[in-house]
């Protein structure tokens, strides 16, 4: 499902509210972690050559519910992201972590008395952290840092599904999403490898969290 779509969907998940309903605004706040599936798109990525990258994602959210289907949550994320591939004589991989800031809107629909499901989708800002290229061959390998030539800011689209398990005291959250960067990541890599232009190289992939959140107020 195209991003566009996704967030429609969030939309009529989370139907009209206004006036009476934005004054029931209550707000959560937790931390979240899991793995990160990722690995690179675009027009110069061949996806046969490149495989996903399994990491590390997490951090911390909060979360404003203003009415009783809809609720914006931002998070700040630590995310892992590159991708790995190998040939016969080589085994490599890029490894690009970044410090996220999704910016989600969500549509919740009540399951049960405790269990809420949500669709969710959203603007990703991105700054990169640290940049490497790790290679090895014939039991040699090496490390390579190449912050300098990758991007140093990523916009990107966030969508998904989550569930919250209310437990008393606190929100038992599980979140699945895919992620598509909207930017390629080059910023002097195809200078680097010969090319005459700019490479379109784009992170993407999937995202699997789970996580605590612990009601703070509302009226």
């Amino acid at each position: 499902m195209k991003p566009l779509a996704f967030i429609m969907v969030v939309a009529l998940l989370a139907g009209p509210f206004a006036g009476p309903a934005a004054a029931q605004t209550t707000w959560s706040i937790g931390f979240k972690g899991g793995v990160s599936l990722a690995d690179f798109g675009g027009d110069d990525i061949d996806s046969d050559a490149t495989e996903a990258r399994t990491a590390f994602a997490g951090g911390f959210f909060a979360q404003a519910d203003v009415a009783k289907n809809f609720g914006v949550r931002v998070e700040g994320l630590y995310h892992m992201r590159g991708a790995v591939g190998e040939t016969d004589d080589l085994d490599g991989s890029i490894k690009l972590d970044y410090i996220e800031f999704p910016i989600l809107l969500l549509g919740q629909v009540p399951a049960t008395e405790t269990v809420t499901l949500s669709a969710f989708a959203g603007p990703v800002l991105a700054v990169n952290a640290k940049a490497d290229a790790e290679g090895s061959s014939g039991g040699f390998s090496a490390t390579v840092d190449i912050q300098d030539y990758v991007s140093s800011f990523e916009f990107a689209m966030a969508f998904g599904l989550g569930v919250v398990v209310d437990a008393g005291s606190v929100r038992i959250i599980f979140d699945g999403r895919y992620q598509l960067g909207l930017t390629t990541v080059d910023d002097g890599l195809g200078e680097l490898l010969g090319a005459p232009d700019e490479l379109d190289i784009k992170n993407q992939g999937w995202v699997f969290m789970a996580g605590v959140g612990f009601p703070v107020g509302g009226d």
